[in-house]
């Protein structure tokens, strides 16, 4: 940020950092975040940067500062707080056609998709899709289809949501994520392929090894700490499900730190049922 400067010194000739300080405003939260835990100062930055977008009229930029703020908020938990931000940054109607606003609608999709509001986020996420296309974003398009596989698993057709998903990694193959792996190996798990599951997830792990967030991290353990449990390997499960809660923890996410220890408690109680066992 100190080599960009206060954009309000910016001379006519350096016009452009007027729409580069909003979005290095909006890349340092999210890695602050990461890197410390500290929501608030984030939140704070993000503040620093949505002022900046109404005093000049920048509206792409603000789609995508509003978008950060209600990821961040989701990433420690807060789920009515990420989708009234996520509300207020999506244009009404989603009208306007951009890059940011096809990634508010994708992440507005997913969060509907972690509610339940199964309806509601194939509306996001088909609007997502066509934003994509219309901007020729393949990423977020291959992303949009993924989660609309997802949706299509929670509504009970799981054979139609592995399909989605594969046409989606089709669609961007050089982009395997994490997340979507965790996604793949949720409906796994569901379909009774746990072992498939575990495989899918330690992929994710690898990936994220080299460079994810801490957070998608401990997701992906304690879900391999979930298959685990199931499969009966439970020292491994405990383990890893402390792991996740750690995380957890210093990403301020209460709500998952408490799901993780439920986790490692049932595991542990499972291994002690195993030991007793003649």
């Amino acid at each position: 940020l100190d080599v960009i400067g206060d954009p309000r010194d910016a001379g006519d000739e350096q016009a452009d950092l007027r729409s580069l300080w909003p979005r290095a405003i909006l890349g340092a939260a999210r890695c602050g975040y990461e890197v410390t835990g500290d929501l608030g100062e984030a939140l704070h930055l993000l503040d620093d940067a949505e002022s900046w977008c109404h005093e000049v009229d920048l509206a792409d930029e603000l789609i995508a500062v509003q978008g950060q703020r209600g990821l961040l908020l989701l990433r420690a938990g807060d789920v009515s707080g990420a989708l009234a931000e996520l509300d207020r940054a999506a244009p009404a109607q989603s009208t306007v056609v951009s890059r940011d606003t096809a990634i508010v609608l994708l992440n507005r999709g997913a969060l509907h998709l972690e509610v339940g509001a199964v309806d509601d986020a194939r509306r996001d996420l088909g609007a997502s899709v066509e934003h994509a296309r219309t901007v020729g974003d393949v990423s977020i398009e291959a992303k949009g289809r993924h989660n609309l596989g997802y949706a299509e698993f929670l509504h009970g057709d799981l054979p139609l949501a592995l399909r989605l998903m594969d046409e989606a990694s089709e669609l961007d193959p050089s982009d395997e994520d994490a997340v979507g792996l965790l996604d793949r190996a949720v409906v796994l798990q569901e379909a009774g392929l746990v072992t498939e599951a575990v495989a899918v997830l330690e992929r994710a792990t690898s990936i994220l090894d080299q460079s994810g967030s801490l957070a998608d991290l401990a997701r992906v353990r304690f879900d391999i700490a979930r298959c685990l449990l199931h499969l009966r390997q439970t020292e491994r499960a405990a383990e890893l499900a402390g792991e996740a809660k750690s995380a957890f923890h210093s990403q301020s996410n209460v709500v998952w730190a408490l799901r993780s220890e439920l986790v490692r408690q049932e595991a542990l109680l499972a291994g002690l049922s195993k030991s007793a066992a003649p």
